[in-house]
Protein backbone atom coordinates (compact mmCIF):
# COMPACT_ATOMS: atom_id res chain seq x y z
CA UNK A 1 0.00 0.00 0.00
CA UNK A 2 1.62 3.73 -1.02
CA UNK A 3 2.15 5.85 1.59
CA UNK A 4 0.97 9.13 0.35
CA UNK A 5 -2.14 11.41 0.80
CA UNK A 6 -4.97 10.97 -1.39
CA UNK A 7 -6.68 13.97 -0.93
CA UNK A 8 -2.99 16.17 -1.50
CA UNK A 9 -3.27 17.19 2.52
CA UNK A 10 0.53 16.72 3.13
CA UNK A 11 1.11 19.41 0.13
CA UNK A 12 -1.64 21.60 1.41
CA UNK A 13 -0.11 21.41 5.59
CA UNK A 14 3.68 21.48 4.74
CA UNK A 15 4.58 25.12 3.00
CA UNK A 16 2.56 27.05 5.19
CA UNK A 17 4.04 25.20 7.93
CA UNK A 18 7.35 25.51 6.67
CA UNK A 19 6.47 29.67 5.60
CA UNK A 20 5.24 29.90 9.59
CA UNK A 21 8.65 28.17 10.64
CA UNK A 22 10.74 30.35 8.73
CA UNK A 23 8.61 33.99 8.93
CA UNK A 24 9.43 33.26 12.96
CA UNK A 25 12.94 33.12 12.11
CA UNK A 26 12.68 36.33 10.28
CA UNK A 27 9.93 38.47 12.17
CA UNK A 28 10.17 37.97 16.14
CA UNK A 29 9.98 40.83 17.72
CA UNK A 30 12.71 40.91 21.21
CA UNK A 31 10.53 43.00 22.75
CA UNK A 32 7.45 40.45 22.39
CA UNK A 33 9.69 36.99 22.81
CA UNK A 34 11.50 39.08 26.42
CA UNK A 35 7.74 39.74 27.77
CA UNK A 36 6.98 36.52 27.11
CA UNK A 37 9.90 33.91 27.58
CA UNK A 38 12.21 36.39 29.03
CA UNK A 39 15.78 34.73 28.09
CA UNK A 40 16.50 32.79 31.04
CA UNK A 41 14.27 29.59 30.79
CA UNK A 42 15.09 25.77 30.88
CA UNK A 43 16.08 24.03 28.41
CA UNK A 44 19.34 25.99 27.28
CA UNK A 45 22.77 24.20 26.88
CA UNK A 46 24.16 27.68 26.48
CA UNK A 47 25.40 29.71 29.66
CA UNK A 48 21.95 32.56 30.30
CA UNK A 49 25.05 35.22 30.67
CA UNK A 50 26.12 34.38 26.80
CA UNK A 51 22.38 34.88 25.40
CA UNK A 52 20.98 38.40 24.56
CA UNK A 53 17.63 39.15 23.14
CA UNK A 54 19.54 39.56 19.71
CA UNK A 55 19.85 35.15 19.81
CA UNK A 56 15.76 35.22 19.92
CA UNK A 57 15.18 37.97 17.70
CA UNK A 58 14.28 37.60 14.07
CA UNK A 59 16.57 39.31 10.90
CA UNK A 60 14.26 42.23 10.43
CA UNK A 61 14.17 43.02 14.19
CA UNK A 62 18.01 43.44 14.49
CA UNK A 63 18.60 39.74 15.56
CA UNK A 64 21.83 37.78 14.88
CA UNK A 65 20.53 34.94 12.78
CA UNK A 66 20.50 32.43 15.61
CA UNK A 67 16.74 31.79 15.69
CA UNK A 68 16.53 31.69 11.57
CA UNK A 69 19.10 29.25 11.71
CA UNK A 70 16.80 27.02 14.61
CA UNK A 71 14.00 27.71 12.43
CA UNK A 72 15.51 26.13 9.33
CA UNK A 73 17.28 23.28 11.19
CA UNK A 74 13.61 22.47 12.42
CA UNK A 75 12.46 22.54 8.61
CA UNK A 76 14.94 20.03 7.46
CA UNK A 77 14.60 17.59 10.17
CA UNK A 78 10.97 17.92 9.88
CA UNK A 79 10.97 17.38 6.09
CA UNK A 80 13.51 14.63 6.19
CA UNK A 81 11.44 12.52 9.19
CA UNK A 82 8.66 13.26 6.86
CA UNK A 83 10.72 11.67 4.04
CA UNK A 84 11.28 8.63 6.10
Amino acid sequence: MPRHCAVGASALHYWPGVWSMIACGLLSDPDIWDATYGIEFSGRTTKVEDLTLDDFSGIFYGGNGMQLAYQLLSVVVITLYGLA
